[in-house]
């Protein structure tokens, strides 16, 4: 599983303890990012979509499983603090070196979160399926990339691939997490 590994990015990327506040992101929230990362402000989302209830084991059909290589979802842990439920897909390809992807449906905090001025992680503003996200790396380590979606005030959807394979950049492991997040998202919007 790659749970404890992303768990470990997650925590690894705060310098500091702070409060988040529920809401959607603004510039005031935003500051400038650690790392030399520009201040990011978020656009609205097109619509809310609460992650109240939902399994993220339910988030890839078989067909989007069988896209991305990975087999059916186990429950796993949600990052330290974190308020949600986690599913683990291991890649079905022995020795693919990759571990496989974590879907969260973290409940608090929200996107805000990663728009924390004390992050010493590099955040870069994304868009996710219409949605306002961000991809979150760690500078110079081949730790992967984490993705989140900002679906609701306060909630996110994250996805993450915490260990890469050998020579793969934090470009490539990005476009990866965004790839299983299109997919997720589309999903979620089917069930809501």
């Amino acid at each position: 599983m790659v749970g404890a590994a992303v768990a470990g990015l997650a925590m690894m990327t705060l310098a500091a303890c702070s409060n988040t506040e529920t809401g959607q992101a603004s510039a005031s929230a935003a500051g400038a990012t650690g790392s030399g990362s520009p201040a990011i402000s978020l656009p609205s989302r097109p619509k809310d979509i609460p992650l109240n209830g939902v399994d993220p084991c339910a988030l890839l059909t078989a067909a989007q499983r069988s896209q991305f290589g990975i087999n059916g979802g186990k429950e796993t842990i949600v990052g330290h603090g974190e308020t949600g439920k986690a599913c683990g897909y291991n890649f079905t390809a022995i020795g693919s070196g990759t571990g496989g992807y974590d879907i969260s449906t973290i409940t608090s905090p929200g996107i805000e979160h990663w728009l924390n001025p004390n992050l010493i992680a590099k955040v870069k503003q994304v868009a996710v399926a219409g949605f306002p996200a961000v991809d979150i790396t760690n500078e110079g380590e081949a730790t992967g990339c984490g993705t989140a979606i900002s679906v609701a005030d306060g909630q996110m959807l994250m996805v993450d691939n915490g260990v890469v394979a050998q020579g793969m950049t934090s470009a490539q492991s990005c476009a990866k997490t965004n790839a299983v997040a299109e997919a997720a998202m589309a999903t979620l919007q089917t069930l809501k």
